[in-house]
């Protein structure tokens, strides 16, 4: 049966066939359970609120119900008339967070336990430590606030007939205990607290109570069976450490009734049922219960709660709702009362305000007041709330528009992210394990990679065809259906064949073969050098990743499928597991303690195919409503008509429903229908005391009694046949889910070596790519550095005009030098022959001597100087606002030099004719030695130029030699992928890893092996592995050696020319010294120095001889000096060890005369001191067991003593003793 929302907890009634079940949309559904159809049917529904309901719990009585809300709080306490109708008898809010709750049922009351957090910040933890009991009526019994332990959980233990008590066991947190309580009611006090240590070595542990018996169990995978003994003691019977298999801890243990059979869960889902012969040897209590006749249902309808027309409807209607609209009907009838009110007495104020205005208006002056106090500016008003009224539709315009933006934003989402996907995305769960296996999603985008692979495949053929014009055509296509699985079992392939033949197993580089057929096109890795068919190789492999995919997913998907229907033959089987349970209860009158079935259900990460949506109750915020309270009221009064209009049925309807009646609510018999009937008793039983029976009456109470044993055979004869059934249904659960979950295990193991697969075909990509883009960035360099060559080649194009250009230009100078040097010397001769008077001549010498100097630096450039020169001659005001201040000073000091006043001043023989004739030839003069030294100076400038130019060429020269050879050695490289391959290996892993968790499970897969024989295979391994290595190394060093050595040659055989060149310039530009000329010299004439040089160097020699030989001997006698000391030395190192050794045998002597008694008799008094202690100790170890077996021994008489003697002092009244 699907039920329509999630369900949070499921209660049976403890005397009608009918379940009860939360949800957390604040729903309460009734179940009828029909055991001939086997099927649920709907009895009635309470929607109560719109908040989530964490649990139901029925009262004895089985006609009313707790349910309760733990997040919140709050409790709703319901009535349950099964074909009349449901109501809520009242509602309870506790304002804290609910940990757990318990109905204890006592002779005269029934309480509810509450367990729950209190106001400290343990959001983390889910525990509580506040307890409280509540009667029917919600009115506090008993409250424990601010307990010292954290409580998780909270359940009943056996009651030992002890009037207006209940017994309460709390586990603790994080503690290896469980805390015993036992509560008056009446009194309302606390009467025993008890704490039961357990042996558990964890802190977390988790109690189930089964009948009378107990069992404790935590994750370290240990668990203890308790009894709860006379006088409320609890009595350890067996203690079990299953963490040899249960490997992970214990997750849940449960033990039935009798305490014979344990059931335990591990937390990896493994499941062990354990059975002991003996659990106990003392005599086993029996409890005598009389059952009540069971009411079986009818056909007659319940009328429930509220109406649920689902969660995002307007039609769905509260308990909740319906009680708050009933308020706010009393409140509206409330409210208009109280407006009436408002009305008139607003009428009384306007009529008080009007007589006070007439005041104001018709009184003098000086006692008005503001007209605006009155408040009369209506208009302002209406402006006011227009203005609000734009603001709160501006609001809402805002809210709408943001509304659609997330849609569109979603929309655009999966159309990104979801309807791309070729094969969506899903999983498959382990029913109990914590295995999962998750698909391989495909986009779209990979599935135009088979046309693109198909293309490639063709292209290749026809080049093989071109080749082989003799070979097989083979068309291969491939297509989406083209993915089948391959089995494993099956004989290779044809295409496996060739790439098996062409390339050894471990050399494949993946182990996709032995999942798919391969691509027969595909390259060797040795192949992998030509980088042409790297893109096309690239595809082909990425082609394969999706073969593999594909292929995984046939798999997943026939394990889906495979779920869908192991899940659906568990609900077959749990729905007979939920009959059986409750014929045990109704037929056999039996409580079972065993858990309910587990529903197994696919998980939302399951079924991703499913969109989740946000519900309206999954959002704290409440939706804006602007309907009013009496459109709502219409709303619901509308549905509810409806609803009761299907519910009117034909007169036939009626008939079946009377028939049903009749037949006591079945049409036909049978047996195990008559079992839930008890037998009548006899009405003197229930109407007279016992000692006023009569004959017949005690002839009718045998025959009850006779007749109560033969029905509880029958009911034994039936629970025998429902126990055998129900262990047969789970144990064909166990094995499906065992099966189901070792399928999904080996699909997990089969993932993982799809996995391996798929990234050893992506590290192929990654290499050719790695390959490519390498190539590609080579290339690109050798592109700059040609490009870098070609710039260099014209910029030393233009150097070398420019060196020519300067060498012409500086030889033009020289030339220039040489002329205006001779033009000086004629200047020269020339002013001698212009006076041939040897007066005249002196003085104008003298004259034409006479110059001035220059003020600041020579260090002045040629433009400047051949600017001067041009003005030496001619100094006009143009040419000497070109020039320096220092030369226009030179000019002025020039210029009075050539006054005539000099000649005055020193009374020359001298005209102004030949003065001025002499001061013209000295301007000549200085220009001439200005002309001299300024192209003297532009000839050093052209020298550094030309130096530089050259400079800057070989420089450039060089760089280009830099940039052919790195153009050659990267145009090499791509050959080192063909002379140096790299070669992707597939290999079994030598050693594993194995995580320890201290169990021997761990070591359930392995195998021992001894060490030495590992060493030996891993050295023949690696013997063989360095003879390769070797022979592989050395064929490639001499292979790398020779392209190294060819291409050193090739640079060193460029390099020669320019070597030879080198030295030639050296030996040209050496300089001989004066000895070689001195050698040379003598050596033209014959003459030989060679001996006289020997004769020298002999005579060195021997003074150099005699100076060592004289610092020898002085070393010699610093040696014997030495040596002298060291002797004396050692004597009297001598003296004082035999002096060290007198003086310990001295001290020996006197360690001998020391006396050891005093020591020996400190030790004895110690020792029997410790004696004495110790014998003190184990007397009083003694003296307490007496002293308990004492205590033991008293209690015992006093149960004696009460068995033989009883008291009628808490003997009810109703009840009677016989004999």
């Amino acid at each position: 049966m699907k039920l329509n929302g999630v369900v949070t907890n499921v209660c049976s009634n403890p005397v009608y066939n009918y379940i009860a079940i939360s949800f957390k949309n604040g729903k309460v559904e009734l179940l009828k359970t029909d055991q001939k159809a086997n099927v649920f049917e709907h009895i009635a529904k309470l929607v109560l609120c719109d908040e989530e309901l964490s649990s139901v719990r029925f009262f004895s009585d089985a006609k009313e119900c707790i349910v309760t809300s733990f997040p919140s709080g709050r409790f709703y306490h319901i009535s349950v008339e099964v074909g009349k109708m449901c109501s809520v008898v009242g509602e309870y809010h506790l304002g804290k967070q609910i940990i757990d709750i318990e109905i204890f049922d006592d002779k005269k009351l029934s309480v509810l336990t509450v367990l729950y957090k209190g106001n400290q910040k343990t959001s983390e933890l889910v525990a509580g430590n506040n307890i409280v009991i509540f009667d029917k009526n919600f009115k506090t019994v008993f409250k424990l606030i601010d307990t010292q332990y954290y409580y998780t959980t909270i359940f009943k233990w056996f009651s030992f007939d002890v009037p207006d008590t209940i017994n309460i066991a709390l586990t603790v947190v994080m503690s290896r205990c469980i805390h015993l309580m036992t509560v008056n009611i009446i009194q309302e006090r606390l009467l025993k607290s008890e704490t039961l240590p357990l042996d558990h070595n964890l802190r977390s542990v988790k109690t189930f109570v089964g009948g009378n018996y107990c069992v404790t169990f935590s994750c370290d995978g240990t668990y203890s069976l308790y009894e709860f003994g006379d006088g409320g003691q609890w009595k350890k019977i067996v203690t079990v450490n299953c963490s040899h298999w249960q490997t992970g801890g214990l997750k849940a243990a449960q033990v039935d009734d009798n305490g014979r059979n344990i059931l335990t869960l591990s937390h990896q889902g493994n499941f062990m049922c354990t059975g002991f012969k003996k659990t106990c040897n003392h005599i086993r209590r029996t409890v005598r219960r009389v059952d009540t006749p069971i009411t079986i249902i009818g056909n007659t309808k319940t009328e429930g709660i509220g109406f649920d027309g689902g969660s995002d409807s307007l039609e769905r209607m509260t308990w909740t709702m319906i009680n708050q609209k009933s308020t706010l009907n009393a409140r509206k009838i409330i409210h208009n009362k109280q407006k009436n009110q408002i009305i008139e007495e607003f009428e009384k104020i306007k009529n008080q305000l009007l007589t006070l205005l007439e005041r104001n208006t018709n009184g003098p002056e000086d006692t008005k007041i503001n007209i605006e106090e009155f408040d009369l500016n209506v208009d302002y008003r209406l402006w006011f709330r227009e203005k609000c009224k734009v603001e709160r539709d501006r609001y809402e315009e805002k809210i709408l528009s943001d509304i659609n933006n997330m849609k569109m934003e979603t929309e655009n989402i999966l159309k990104e992210h979801w309807e791309s996907l070729y094969v969506k995305p899903k999983s498959i769960h382990c029913l109990k394990k914590l295995y999962k296996v998750d698909n391989y999603p495909i986009s779209i985008i990979d599935q135009e990679i088979i046309e693109k692979a198909n293309t490639i495949i063709r292209k290749r053929l026809i080049i093989e065809d071109e080749e082989k014009p003799t070979a097989v055509i083979m068309d291969v296509q491939y297509s989406k259906d083209f993915f089948e699985l391959s089995d494993n079992n099956q004989t290779t392939t044809a295409s496996e064949y060739i790439y098996r033949q062409s390339n050894d197993s471990s050399l494949m580089g993946s182990i996709s073969h032995r999942f798919v057929n391969t691509v027969k096109n595909l390259n060797s890795q040795y192949n992998y050098y030509k980088l042409d068919m790297a893109k096309d190789e690239i595809v082909l492999l990425q082609f394969m990743v999706n073969k593999l995919k594909h292929n995984f997913n046939k798999l997943f998907d026939d394990m889906f499928i495979e779920k869908q229907r192991q899940l659906e033959n568990l609900k077959r089987y749990n729905d007979r597991l939920r009959v059986i349970e409750t014929e045990f209860k109704l037929a056999c009158k039996i409580e079972l303690a065993d858990p309910s079935p587990v529903d197994y259900k696919w998980d939302q990460y399951e079924q991703t195919d499913k969109l989740i949506y946000v519900e309206n109750n999954e959002v704290p915020i409440k939706p804006y409503q602007k309907l009013s309270g009496e459109i709502i009221l219409t709303d619901y009064n509308l549905v509810k008509e409806e609803h009761d209009e299907q519910l009117l049925l034909p007169s036939n309807e009626f008939r079946k429903r009377a028939l049903i009646d009749m037949m006591d609510g079945v049409l036909e018999k049978r047996w195990e229908d008559e079992l839930k009937n008890d037998v009548p008793i006899p009405p003197c039983m229930l109407e007279k005391k016992p000692e006023d029976y009569s004959r017949e009456d005690c002839i009718a109470i045998n025959e009850y009694e006779k007749a109560v044993v033969a029905w509880n055979d029958e009911r034994l004869k039936y629970k025998k046949i429902l126990e055998k059934e129900k262990a047969n249904i789970n144990q064909q659960i166990e094995e499906n889910v065992n099966k189901f979950d070792n399928n999904v295990f080996n699909l997990f193991q089969i993932k993982l070596k799809y996995n391996a697969a798929i990234n050893q075909e992506y590290l192929k990509i990654i290499r050719l790519s790695k390959m490519l883009s390498d190539s590609d960035r080579r290339n690109q360099q050798i592109k700059l550095h040609k490009e870098t060559n070609l710039e260099i080649e014209k910029t030393l194009g233009q150097l070398t005009k420019k060196i020519a250009k300067t060498e012409n230009s500086l030889s033009n100078l020289l030339n220039t030098i040489e002329i205006s040097k001779h033009k000086n010397n004629i200047l020269n001769k020339r002013f001698k022959s212009e006076f041939p008077s040897k007066l005249i001549y002196e003085q104008a010498l003298i004259a034409y001597n006479r110059r001035p100097k220059l003020q600041s630096n020579k260090s002045y450039s040629s433009l400047l100087g051949y600017q001067f020169v041009n003005t030496i001659m001619d100094p006009t005001d143009n040419k000497l606002d070109l020039l320096w201040s220092e030369f226009v000073k030179y000019l002025d000091t020039l210029r009075t030099y050539d006054d005539y006043k000099y000649v005055d001043d020193y009374k020359l023989n001298m005209d102004r004719e030949i003065w001025h004739k002499v001061c013209n030839f000295r301007r000549l003069k200085i220009e001439s030695e200005f002309k001299i030294s300024t192209y003297q100076k532009d000839v050093a400038d052209k020298t550094n130029l030309l130096d530089n130019l050259v400079r800057v060429k070989n420089e450039k020269e060089t760089v280009i030699e830099k940039y052919k050879d790195s153009i050659i050695r990267l145009e090499n490289q791509d050959l080192r992928y063909e002379d140096d391959p790299e070669i992707q290996l597939v290999v079994t892993q030598g050693n594993t890893e194995i995580e320890l968790t201290g169990h021997f499970d761990d070591f359930e897969n392995t195998t021992l092996i001894a060490k030495h024989v590992i060493d030996e295979v891993n050295a023949e391994i690696k013997e063989m592995g360095k003879i390769k290595i070797n022979v592989l190394s050395n064929l490639l060093m001499f292979k790398r050696k020779y392209r190294l050595l060819k291409w050193e040659h090739d640079i060193l055989k460029n390099h020669k020319m320019t070597l030879n060149k080198y030295r030639f310039d050296v030996i040209t530009s050496m300089k001989v010294t004066e000895n070689m000329l001195h050698y040379l010299k003598f050596k033209t004439k014959g003459i030989n120095i060679a001996k006289q040089a020997e004769q020298k160097v002999d005579k060195e020699l021997a003074g150099i001889q005699i100076t060592y030989s004289k610092k020898k001997k002085q070393l010699k006698r610093h040696l014997n000096e030495l040596c002298k000391k060291i002797r004396v030395i050692s004597k009297e190192n001598k003296k004082t060890d035999k002096n060290i050794d007198q003086m310990n045998l001295h001290l020996s002597t006197l360690k001998n005369k020391i006396d050891h008694s005093l020591t020996d008799k400190l030790k004895l008094v110690s020792d029997l001191r410790t004696k004495n202690i110790m014998k003190r100790a184990q007397m009083m170890t003694s003296i307490q067991e007496l002293h308990n077996e004492i205590h033991v021994l008293q209690t015992q008489l006093e149960l004696l003593l009460l068995k033989t003697f009883p008291t009628l002092y808490n003997i009810p009244k109703n009840t009677s003793i016989r004999k």
